[in-house]
């Protein structure tokens, strides 16, 4: 009873759009802000004991709109040695290229991802639309048991897209990617 009086109003008040706002304010824009981005936050939906799934979101620099979505939905968050995702699932998601491309870089000249470890059991996309100069506008991504400790594994993927006028399905088994190398199971399918 005592846990059900605490936790009750805290689910409220994490689901209060005021609180919400205050807590990207304080805590997510300054790190944007230290790496030259901004966004368009408008809150999301907090579900007990730690699940969140972002309504419309968006990251832009002051020259470029980098990636929007209509919803990102992130299930079983946890952080211990490395942040850790049951499943996430973005709806509606846009990428422009070209401005990811040149952040990265910009990024790359001045910060390090050592000590970043990313755990995610289950990675959807089913609607990915790529904005600038690109013959793979859109496509949709399954992924399982992704990995990044310094380098990227991933237990299995499945990519189906058009590129140009031609539409494949990409799989692929057991992928390792590093600086220096790239290994794995690979099969592609023209449809």
């Amino acid at each position: 009873m005592f846990v059900l009086l605490i936790i009750s109003p805290a689910i409220l008040l994490l689901n209060s759009q005021g609180v919400q706002r205050s807590l990207w304010r304080s805590f997510v824009e300054p790190r944007l802000t230290n790496i030259g981005l901004s966004s368009e936050f408008q809150g999301f939906i907090y579900e007990f004991p730690n699940s969140i799934e972002f309504n419309p979101l968006l990251f832009y620099t002051e020259f470029d709109t980098l990636v929007t979505s209509e919803k990102i939905e992130l299930a079983e968050l946890s952080f211990s040695k490395g942040w850790r995702l049951t499943s996430f699932e973005s709806l509606g998601l846009e990428i422009n290229v070209p401005a990811v491309r040149m952040f990265i870089s910009k990024q790359e000249a001045k910060t390090s991802s050592q000590g970043f470890r990313l755990s995610i059991n289950e990675l959807r996309v089913p609607n990915l639309k790529l904005m600038g100069d690109t013959l793979l506008s859109e496509f949709q991504l399954n992924c399982g048991g992704l990995q990044y400790d310094g380098k990227l594994t991933v237990d299995s993927i499945d990519l189906k897209a058009q590129w140009d006028t031609i539409p494949f399905l990409f799989s692929g088994q057991q992928i390792g990617y590093g600086e220096a190398f790239m290994s794995g199971l690979f099969k592609l399918d023209v449809l």
